[in-house]
Protein backbone atom coordinates (compact mmCIF):
# COMPACT_ATOMS: atom_id res chain seq x y z
CA UNK A 1 0.00 0.00 0.00
CA UNK A 2 1.33 3.42 -0.76
CA UNK A 3 1.83 4.96 2.58
CA UNK A 4 4.00 8.71 2.11
CA UNK A 5 3.13 12.12 0.92
CA UNK A 6 5.55 14.60 -0.11
CA UNK A 7 3.80 17.32 2.01
CA UNK A 8 1.64 17.40 4.82
CA UNK A 9 -2.03 18.48 5.11
CA UNK A 10 -1.40 21.49 7.54
CA UNK A 11 -0.39 23.53 4.55
CA UNK A 12 -0.68 23.43 1.03
CA UNK A 13 1.92 22.16 -1.00
CA UNK A 14 2.12 23.98 -4.19
CA UNK A 15 2.95 21.29 -7.35
CA UNK A 16 5.25 22.81 -10.32
CA UNK A 17 3.49 23.42 -13.64
CA UNK A 18 6.95 23.96 -15.25
CA UNK A 19 6.82 21.98 -18.58
CA UNK A 20 7.12 21.83 -21.79
CA UNK A 21 3.80 20.29 -23.88
CA UNK A 22 0.13 19.71 -23.22
CA UNK A 23 -0.98 16.80 -21.71
CA UNK A 24 -1.18 13.86 -23.75
CA UNK A 25 -0.27 10.06 -23.00
CA UNK A 26 -0.49 9.38 -26.82
CA UNK A 27 2.39 11.56 -27.48
CA UNK A 28 4.95 9.65 -25.01
CA UNK A 29 7.21 6.38 -25.91
CA UNK A 30 7.36 3.29 -23.85
CA UNK A 31 11.14 1.64 -23.34
CA UNK A 32 12.01 -1.42 -25.08
CA UNK A 33 10.55 -4.05 -22.49
CA UNK A 34 10.80 -7.87 -23.17
CA UNK A 35 10.78 -9.12 -19.58
CA UNK A 36 8.69 -7.06 -17.37
CA UNK A 37 9.49 -6.99 -13.72
CA UNK A 38 6.22 -7.44 -13.75
CA UNK A 39 -13.74 10.12 1.76
CA UNK A 40 -21.36 17.35 5.59
CA UNK A 41 -20.28 20.33 3.81
CA UNK A 42 -21.51 21.94 0.81
CA UNK A 43 -19.22 21.63 -1.94
CA UNK A 44 -18.04 25.36 -2.62
CA UNK A 45 -19.25 26.76 -6.20
CA UNK A 46 -17.68 25.85 -9.21
CA UNK A 47 -16.74 22.82 -7.88
CA UNK A 48 -19.91 20.17 -7.91
CA UNK A 49 -19.26 20.34 -11.64
CA UNK A 50 -15.95 19.54 -11.62
CA UNK A 51 -16.69 16.48 -10.42
CA UNK A 52 -19.79 15.64 -12.04
CA UNK A 53 -17.59 15.82 -15.09
CA UNK A 54 -15.04 13.08 -13.30
CA UNK A 55 -18.03 10.59 -13.27
CA UNK A 56 -19.43 10.94 -16.60
CA UNK A 57 -16.12 10.90 -19.12
CA UNK A 58 -15.46 7.90 -21.23
CA UNK A 59 -11.43 7.17 -20.57
CA UNK A 60 -9.45 7.91 -23.74
CA UNK A 61 -8.13 5.06 -25.91
CA UNK A 62 -5.50 3.71 -24.28
CA UNK A 63 -1.56 3.39 -25.50
CA UNK A 64 -0.77 -0.18 -25.93
CA UNK A 65 2.85 -1.18 -27.21
CA UNK A 66 3.50 -4.31 -25.90
CA UNK A 67 -0.20 -6.14 -25.83
CA UNK A 68 1.46 -9.41 -24.56
CA UNK A 69 2.13 -10.22 -20.65
CA UNK A 70 5.26 -12.01 -19.65
CA UNK A 71 4.60 -14.01 -16.36
CA UNK A 72 7.76 -12.28 -14.15
CA UNK A 73 9.50 -14.15 -12.07
CA UNK A 74 9.49 -15.40 -8.93
CA UNK A 75 12.86 -13.42 -7.01
CA UNK A 76 15.38 -14.59 -4.47
CA UNK A 77 15.39 -11.62 -2.26
CA UNK A 78 18.35 -9.59 -1.34
CA UNK A 79 20.00 -10.58 2.04
CA UNK A 80 18.01 -8.98 5.01
CA UNK A 81 18.33 -9.25 9.14
CA UNK A 82 16.60 -12.08 10.54
CA UNK A 83 14.82 -9.58 13.03
CA UNK A 84 13.08 -6.20 12.34
CA UNK A 85 10.62 -4.78 14.63
CA UNK A 86 9.91 -1.99 12.88
CA UNK A 87 9.98 -3.20 9.50
CA UNK A 88 11.50 -2.64 6.64
CA UNK A 89 11.75 0.36 3.78
CA UNK A 90 13.31 1.63 1.08
CA UNK A 91 14.58 4.76 1.00
CA UNK A 92 16.39 7.47 -1.32
CA UNK A 93 18.78 9.92 0.12
CA UNK A 94 21.11 12.98 -0.75
CA UNK A 95 20.33 16.03 -2.41
CA UNK A 96 16.93 16.86 -4.47
CA UNK A 97 15.28 13.61 -5.18
CA UNK A 98 18.00 11.18 -3.89
CA UNK A 99 20.42 9.69 -5.52
CA UNK A 100 21.34 6.79 -3.97
CA UNK A 101 18.53 4.30 -2.90
CA UNK A 102 18.83 1.86 0.38
CA UNK A 103 16.76 -0.91 2.04
CA UNK A 104 16.86 -0.70 5.28
CA UNK A 105 15.19 -1.26 9.29
CA UNK A 106 13.70 1.48 10.31
CA UNK A 107 15.28 1.70 13.58
CA UNK A 108 18.45 2.38 11.68
CA UNK A 109 20.32 -0.87 13.05
CA UNK A 110 20.51 -1.99 9.50
CA UNK A 111 21.00 -0.04 5.93
CA UNK A 112 22.37 -1.49 2.59
CA UNK A 113 22.97 0.49 -0.54
CA UNK A 114 21.17 -0.89 -3.51
CA UNK A 115 21.17 1.45 -6.56
CA UNK A 116 23.48 4.74 -7.01
CA UNK A 117 21.07 6.72 -9.70
CA UNK A 118 23.92 8.18 -11.74
CA UNK A 119 25.39 5.19 -12.67
CA UNK A 120 22.03 4.07 -13.89
CA UNK A 121 20.20 6.81 -15.07
CA UNK A 122 20.14 9.55 -17.57
CA UNK A 123 22.02 12.52 -17.22
CA UNK A 124 19.55 15.35 -15.53
CA UNK A 125 17.11 12.45 -14.52
CA UNK A 126 16.41 12.83 -10.59
CA UNK A 127 14.10 10.33 -8.37
CA UNK A 128 11.30 11.95 -7.16
CA UNK A 129 8.96 9.61 -6.14
CA UNK A 130 9.15 5.69 -5.28
CA UNK A 131 6.49 3.23 -4.04
CA UNK A 132 7.01 -0.71 -3.16
CA UNK A 133 5.25 -2.72 -4.77
CA UNK A 134 2.30 -4.91 -2.53
CA UNK A 135 4.63 -8.49 -2.87
CA UNK A 136 8.13 -6.92 -1.92
CA UNK A 137 9.13 -8.14 -5.13
CA UNK A 138 9.52 -4.46 -7.18
CA UNK A 139 10.41 -0.92 -6.22
CA UNK A 140 8.72 1.71 -8.76
CA UNK A 141 10.61 4.81 -9.62
CA UNK A 142 9.45 8.12 -11.35
CA UNK A 143 12.32 10.10 -12.30
CA UNK A 144 11.86 13.55 -13.97
CA UNK A 145 14.29 16.15 -15.82
CA UNK A 146 12.19 18.88 -14.86
CA UNK A 147 11.03 20.71 -18.38
CA UNK A 148 12.37 17.72 -20.26
CA UNK A 149 9.49 14.72 -19.07
CA UNK A 150 9.93 12.26 -16.78
CA UNK A 151 10.66 8.54 -16.43
CA UNK A 152 8.60 5.12 -14.98
CA UNK A 153 11.82 2.72 -14.33
CA UNK A 154 11.26 -0.35 -12.21
CA UNK A 155 13.87 -2.12 -9.65
CA UNK A 156 13.62 -5.95 -9.53
CA UNK A 157 14.76 -6.40 -5.19
CA UNK A 158 16.27 -9.82 -6.09
CA UNK A 159 18.80 -8.75 -7.94
CA UNK A 160 18.89 -4.61 -8.16
CA UNK A 161 17.99 -4.63 -11.97
CA UNK A 162 16.85 -1.68 -12.97
CA UNK A 163 14.12 -1.43 -16.56
CA UNK A 164 13.32 1.48 -18.00
CA UNK A 165 9.25 0.57 -18.99
CA UNK A 166 7.86 4.11 -20.09
CA UNK A 167 9.23 7.50 -20.99
CA UNK A 168 7.13 10.73 -20.61
CA UNK A 169 7.45 13.97 -22.46
CA UNK A 170 5.76 15.46 -19.07
CA UNK A 171 6.99 15.07 -15.30
CA UNK A 172 5.49 12.51 -13.60
CA UNK A 173 4.65 12.36 -9.47
CA UNK A 174 2.70 10.47 -6.76
CA UNK A 175 3.68 6.72 -7.92
CA UNK A 176 1.60 3.89 -5.95
CA UNK A 177 1.16 0.44 -7.12
CA UNK A 178 -2.01 -2.00 -7.13
CA UNK A 179 -2.80 -4.50 -4.81
CA UNK A 180 -1.81 -6.68 -7.48
CA UNK A 181 1.75 -5.80 -8.36
CA UNK A 182 0.81 -5.11 -12.10
CA UNK A 183 -0.74 -1.76 -12.13
CA UNK A 184 0.64 1.92 -11.24
CA UNK A 185 -1.73 5.01 -11.01
CA UNK A 186 0.39 7.96 -10.88
CA UNK A 187 0.08 11.79 -11.62
CA UNK A 188 1.05 13.69 -15.12
CA UNK A 189 1.97 17.14 -14.67
CA UNK A 190 -0.46 19.21 -17.17
CA UNK A 191 0.91 22.81 -19.16
CA UNK A 192 2.79 25.78 -18.24
CA UNK A 193 -0.06 27.98 -19.58
CA UNK A 194 -2.98 25.83 -18.27
CA UNK A 195 -1.43 24.92 -14.51
CA UNK A 196 -3.48 21.63 -14.09
CA UNK A 197 -2.58 17.51 -13.79
CA UNK A 198 -4.24 14.36 -14.82
CA UNK A 199 -4.26 10.59 -13.01
CA UNK A 200 -3.63 8.38 -15.12
CA UNK A 201 -2.72 3.95 -14.70
CA UNK A 202 0.46 2.44 -16.36
CA UNK A 203 0.29 -0.83 -16.75
CA UNK A 204 3.44 -2.53 -16.67
CA UNK A 205 3.64 -5.63 -18.29
CA UNK A 206 1.73 -4.45 -21.51
CA UNK A 207 2.73 -0.71 -21.06
CA UNK A 208 -0.72 0.49 -21.92
CA UNK A 209 -1.60 3.91 -20.26
CA UNK A 210 -5.88 4.75 -18.99
CA UNK A 211 -6.41 7.93 -18.34
CA UNK A 212 -8.59 8.20 -15.61
CA UNK A 213 -9.28 12.05 -14.89
CA UNK A 214 -8.35 14.12 -17.79
CA UNK A 215 -7.16 17.47 -15.72
CA UNK A 216 -7.42 20.08 -18.84
CA UNK A 217 -11.05 18.92 -19.26
CA UNK A 218 -12.09 19.52 -15.59
CA UNK A 219 -9.88 22.62 -15.60
CA UNK A 220 -12.25 23.74 -18.07
CA UNK A 221 -15.47 23.13 -16.97
CA UNK A 222 -15.12 25.24 -14.33
CA UNK A 223 -15.57 28.96 -14.74
CA UNK A 224 -14.06 30.89 -11.80
CA UNK A 225 -10.73 28.38 -11.26
CA UNK A 226 -7.84 29.06 -12.64
CA UNK A 227 -5.80 25.85 -11.57
CA UNK A 228 -6.34 21.94 -10.84
CA UNK A 229 -4.38 19.33 -9.42
CA UNK A 230 -4.78 15.92 -8.31
CA UNK A 231 -2.79 14.28 -5.85
CA UNK A 232 -1.27 11.03 -3.83
CA UNK A 233 -3.35 8.48 -5.76
CA UNK A 234 -3.69 5.48 -3.87
CA UNK A 235 -5.55 2.17 -4.68
CA UNK A 236 -7.00 0.13 -2.03
CA UNK A 237 -6.23 -3.02 -0.75
CA UNK A 238 -8.97 -4.80 -2.80
CA UNK A 239 -8.18 -2.83 -6.08
CA UNK A 240 -11.51 -1.89 -6.70
CA UNK A 241 -11.05 1.64 -5.13
CA UNK A 242 -8.41 4.84 -5.12
CA UNK A 243 -8.41 7.47 -2.74
CA UNK A 244 -6.71 10.71 -4.23
CA UNK A 245 -6.98 14.88 -3.29
CA UNK A 246 -8.08 17.37 -5.75
CA UNK A 247 -6.90 20.72 -5.19
CA UNK A 248 -7.82 23.93 -6.99
CA UNK A 249 -7.29 27.38 -7.08
CA UNK A 250 -10.47 29.61 -8.05
CA UNK A 251 -11.94 33.25 -7.51
CA UNK A 252 -13.54 32.34 -3.81
CA UNK A 253 -10.19 30.98 -2.63
CA UNK A 254 -9.03 27.46 -2.09
CA UNK A 255 -10.86 24.68 -2.71
CA UNK A 256 -8.73 21.24 -1.30
CA UNK A 257 -10.95 18.16 -0.93
CA UNK A 258 -10.69 14.04 -0.89
CA UNK A 259 -12.18 11.85 -2.88
CA UNK A 260 -13.10 7.99 -3.03
CA UNK A 261 -13.28 6.83 -6.63
CA UNK A 262 -14.65 3.41 -7.64
CA UNK A 263 -11.91 1.91 -10.59
CA UNK A 264 -12.20 -1.28 -12.40
CA UNK A 265 -9.51 -2.80 -14.47
CA UNK A 266 -9.99 -5.04 -17.54
CA UNK A 267 -7.51 -8.10 -17.66
CA UNK A 268 -7.82 -8.60 -20.98
CA UNK A 269 -7.08 -5.15 -22.42
CA UNK A 270 -5.59 -4.08 -19.73
CA UNK A 271 -7.68 -0.77 -19.60
CA UNK A 272 -8.75 1.06 -16.74
CA UNK A 273 -11.76 3.16 -16.11
CA UNK A 274 -12.93 5.48 -13.15
CA UNK A 275 -16.41 5.26 -11.87
CA UNK A 276 -18.22 6.88 -9.28
CA UNK A 277 -16.07 9.52 -6.97
CA UNK A 278 -17.25 10.31 -3.36
CA UNK A 279 -15.96 13.33 -1.81
CA UNK A 280 -14.71 12.47 1.88
CA UNK A 281 -15.99 15.94 3.47
CA UNK A 282 -15.09 15.17 6.69
CA UNK A 283 -11.77 14.99 5.34
CA UNK A 284 -10.44 18.46 5.31
CA UNK A 285 -6.60 19.68 4.23
CA UNK A 286 -5.11 19.04 7.46
CA UNK A 287 -5.40 15.30 6.93
CA UNK A 288 -3.14 12.83 5.64
CA UNK A 289 -5.20 9.64 4.90
CA UNK A 290 -4.06 6.08 4.59
CA UNK A 291 -6.14 3.33 4.26
CA UNK A 292 -6.12 0.35 6.43
CA UNK A 293 -5.80 -2.95 6.40
CA UNK A 294 -8.67 -4.79 4.77
CA UNK A 295 -9.85 -1.39 3.10
CA UNK A 296 -13.50 -0.50 4.84
CA UNK A 297 -11.60 2.16 6.58
CA UNK A 298 -9.19 5.24 6.69
CA UNK A 299 -6.50 5.97 8.82
CA UNK A 300 -6.15 10.07 9.38
CA UNK A 301 -3.29 11.41 10.83
CA UNK A 302 -3.09 15.31 11.37
CA UNK A 303 -0.72 17.77 13.73
CA UNK A 304 -2.31 20.24 15.62
CA UNK A 305 -0.35 23.71 15.09
CA UNK A 306 2.75 24.42 16.01
CA UNK A 307 2.65 22.20 19.05
CA UNK A 308 3.26 18.94 16.92
CA UNK A 309 0.12 17.06 18.82
CA UNK A 310 -0.39 14.31 16.11
CA UNK A 311 -3.71 12.73 15.95
CA UNK A 312 -4.39 9.47 14.90
CA UNK A 313 -7.78 8.07 14.12
CA UNK A 314 -9.37 5.10 12.36
CA UNK A 315 -12.87 6.29 10.38
CA UNK A 316 -15.06 4.64 7.62
CA UNK A 317 -15.56 6.53 4.36
CA UNK A 318 -18.48 7.86 6.07
CA UNK A 319 -16.19 9.70 8.84
CA UNK A 320 -17.43 7.64 11.55
CA UNK A 321 -14.89 7.73 14.22
CA UNK A 322 -13.80 4.13 15.26
CA UNK A 323 -10.54 4.76 17.64
CA UNK A 324 -8.38 7.85 18.06
CA UNK A 325 -4.82 8.38 19.98
CA UNK A 326 -2.97 11.32 20.60
CA UNK A 327 0.78 11.46 20.68
CA UNK A 328 2.38 14.40 22.03
CA UNK A 329 5.51 14.67 19.17
CA UNK A 330 8.00 17.30 20.91
CA UNK A 331 9.35 19.63 18.52
CA UNK A 332 9.31 17.68 15.78
CA UNK A 333 9.23 21.47 13.43
CA UNK A 334 6.09 19.68 11.01
CA UNK A 335 6.17 21.67 7.72
CA UNK A 336 4.56 21.36 4.26
CA UNK A 337 7.59 19.29 3.28
CA UNK A 338 7.21 16.19 5.71
CA UNK A 339 6.47 13.23 5.00
CA UNK A 340 4.18 10.47 7.23
CA UNK A 341 4.36 6.92 6.57
CA UNK A 342 2.30 4.48 8.21
CA UNK A 343 4.02 1.69 7.89
CA UNK A 344 1.32 -1.89 7.04
CA UNK A 345 0.60 -3.13 10.22
CA UNK A 346 -0.37 0.42 11.04
CA UNK A 347 1.66 0.30 14.32
CA UNK A 348 4.35 2.52 13.32
CA UNK A 349 4.59 6.20 11.88
CA UNK A 350 7.62 6.99 10.73
CA UNK A 351 8.01 11.23 10.05
CA UNK A 352 10.71 12.55 8.09
CA UNK A 353 11.48 16.32 6.64
CA UNK A 354 14.32 15.94 3.96
CA UNK A 355 14.52 19.45 4.18
CA UNK A 356 15.66 19.62 7.97
CA UNK A 357 17.28 16.48 7.76
CA UNK A 358 14.75 15.14 10.69
CA UNK A 359 13.46 11.28 10.67
CA UNK A 360 11.55 10.19 13.60
CA UNK A 361 9.29 6.73 14.55
CA UNK A 362 7.07 6.84 16.93
CA UNK A 363 5.44 3.56 18.49
CA UNK A 364 1.89 3.99 18.11
CA UNK A 365 1.30 0.97 20.73
CA UNK A 366 3.56 2.43 23.05
CA UNK A 367 3.39 5.78 22.36
CA UNK A 368 7.19 6.31 22.10
CA UNK A 369 9.47 8.48 19.89
CA UNK A 370 12.49 7.72 18.44
CA UNK A 371 15.17 10.04 16.62
CA UNK A 372 16.51 8.38 13.90
CA UNK A 373 18.29 11.47 12.10
CA UNK A 374 21.70 10.49 13.39
CA UNK A 375 21.15 7.02 11.45
CA UNK A 376 20.75 6.47 7.82
CA UNK A 377 17.79 8.01 7.44
CA UNK A 378 19.55 11.37 8.04
CA UNK A 379 18.83 12.46 4.85
CA UNK A 380 16.30 10.24 3.47
CA UNK A 381 14.24 12.08 0.44
CA UNK A 382 11.87 9.81 -0.95
CA UNK A 383 10.55 7.00 1.60
CA UNK A 384 7.92 3.84 1.40
CA UNK A 385 7.93 0.79 3.91
CA UNK A 386 8.12 -2.68 2.46
CA UNK A 387 4.81 -5.00 2.95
Amino acid sequence: MHRHLSCIGIALCLVSCSISSIDNPAADTAASFTSPPPLFVTLAPGFSSTITAMLTRTPIPTHTLHPTYTPRPTPTFLPTPTSCEPGMAVFSAGEMGGGVLFLACVDGSYCQQILSAPEVLPEGQEIYDLDVSIDGQWVALLTNDWGNGGNVYILNLADTGVTEVYLSDSNLLNVDWSPNSEYIVYTREGSSTEPYNSMEVLHIASQTVSRLVDGLAELRSTEDCVSLFIRNPTWSPNGNQILYDVWQECQLGIEDERYIADVTCDQQTHTCYIGQATPLEWASHRRRLFWASGGSQIVSVSVLGAEDLITIERLGQNGALYDALTVDGGSLGVSQQTIFSLSPSERYLAINNPYRRDFYLIDLDTEELFDLSDTCFSNAQQFDWMP
